[in-house]
């Protein structure tokens, strides 16, 4: 069976909104991570390679570092995208 996948960005609730921008992709190749666990989820992420750029603004995301700050809190440390 073949499956088509497609991003849809700028969307923030279903059903889509026509009058809101929003870009739709086709994802045309999925990585899964290696050590990828279906049974626990441990490392359920996977690279999308799209069929095009898109113009969506770059995202900051947390990488999984920490600090603790002066009243014990920790604070979450990210890493620019790009």
């Amino acid at each position: 069976m073949f499956v088509i996948f497609q991003v849809i960005s700028g969307v923030t609730e279903f059903p889509v909104n026509a009058s809101i921008p929003f870009e739709r992709i086709r994802v045309v190749d999925v990585v899964e991570h290696p050590d990828f666990n279906f049974q626990s989820r441990e490392y359920d992420f996977a690279l999308l390679h799209l069929e095009v750029e898109s113009n969506a603004d770059v995202i900051t995301l947390d990488d999984g570092s920490y600090i603790e700050d002066e009243t014990g809190v920790f604070r979450a440390i990210v890493s620019s995208i790009i």
